[in-house]
Parts: structure tokens; sequence; C-alpha cells
């Protein structure tokens, strides 16, 4: 539990404090725009680096925990190369389409296993369930957008940018469910302690 609540509040520290400061990014990298292509790949490795673990301290399987790895290593090389043959211009959309397409599959994944589990704990009583629900969305919801971003104009970009608040509100929203949740869970008083004992008779 303590790998839990420690990667819970640095996945919340790092990305409130990007938020907060992104005003002041944007200006600093405009100025820098060597900087530009290295800040996104960056910043694209730091979320999928946080959603993979969320993912991976939650699964049992041990084949999954080693093809999570694998895949992992295979996404930073294939980021690296990516990074020093092509000019990231407007924002990294191939790393993030296959970022995108990674974490579908790792949350598939651990859906399949919660399913595969015999518990009398719901699936929806995991705080995992929560961040995996709102990862979906933040990613689904702007995939198309952010993989033709690479080649829209930027005034283009900038107008329909909004859009993209939209999964990020709710993926913060489940986010928050499930530190709620997990705290509930963490201090005694979630559903783990109200496993009910077995009353089939028969």
């Amino acid at each position: 539990m303590k790998i839990n609540t420690l990667l819970i509040v640095a996945y919340s520290i790092v990305f409130f404090l990007l938020l907060i400061f992104i005003d002041e990014l944007n200006s600093w990298i405009n100025q820098h725009t060597g900087f530009k292509g290295f800040y996104l790949s960056f910043y694209t490795f730091l979320e999928y680096i946080f959603f993979t673990s969320f993912i991976y301290i939650n699964i049992s399987s041990k084949t999954l925990k080693k093809a999570f790895i694998y895949l992992s290593v295979g996404f930073v090389i294939f980021q690296v190369i990516y990074y020093l043959n092509f000019t990231i211009k407007n924002l990294d959309s191939v790393p993030i389409g296959v970022e995108t397409i990674l974490l579908f599959g790792y949350v598939i994944f651990f859906f399949y296993e919660q399913f595969r589990k015999p518990s009398n704990i719901s699936i929806y009583n995991h705080y995992c369930f929560w961040i995996c629900v709102g990862i979906l969305i933040y990613l689904g919801g702007s995939f198309f957008f952010y993989i033709m971003a690479g080649q829209m104009p930027k005034t283009e970009i900038k107008e329909h940018w909004y859009l993209t608040y939209i999964g990020e509100i709710i993926k913060n929203i489940f986010f928050s469910f499930s530190i709620l949740l997990f705290a509930r869970q963490k201090n005694g008083n979630g559903i783990h302690n109200k496993i009910l004992p077995n009353l089939d008779m028969v």
C-alpha cells in the first residue's frame, strides 16, 4: 500500500505543478524552440510511466508484469529514436498515439484479470478501476485530435484545444474519486473490511 500512496502523491504533485506553471513554461519554451520537442517528449514519458505504474502494481500476473516491462522499455527506446530523427513542431503525435494504444491494452488486461479473479469485492470498489476509466476517457477522448495535431496549423490547434479539457476534467474527477476510495480503504473503513461470510447453506 505504501507504493500506491507514494505513486498517487507523486503523480498529484508533478502534474499539479506542471499545470499551475503551464503559462510560464509555455512562454519559456517558445523562447527556446529547440527545447520544445524535449519537453513534449518528456511530458508524454512522465504520463506514460505514471499511468502504467498504477496498473502495473495492481495486477498479479507475473507474465503480464514482464510484458509491461518489455513494452515500456520498447516505448522509451521508440521515443528516443523518434525524438532524435523527427522534428516535433506542435505535438509529439506519433508517440502519444503509441502511448494511447499501449495503455488501452494495459487497461483491458487489468479488467480481464479482475473479472477472472474470484472475489467478494466488486471491481467498482477497486480504486484502480476508476483510474483506468479515467485513463480511457482522457486518452480516448483526445486521441484523434492529438494524432492530427502534428499536421494542423497552430491557429487551428489553439481554436480547438479547449476540447481536450473535457477529457482532462473527467479524468481528474475519476482520479479524485479513486484517491478518496483508496484513502478510505487504507484507513480501514473501506470495502476490504466488509467481506461477508459465505452464507450458502446448500
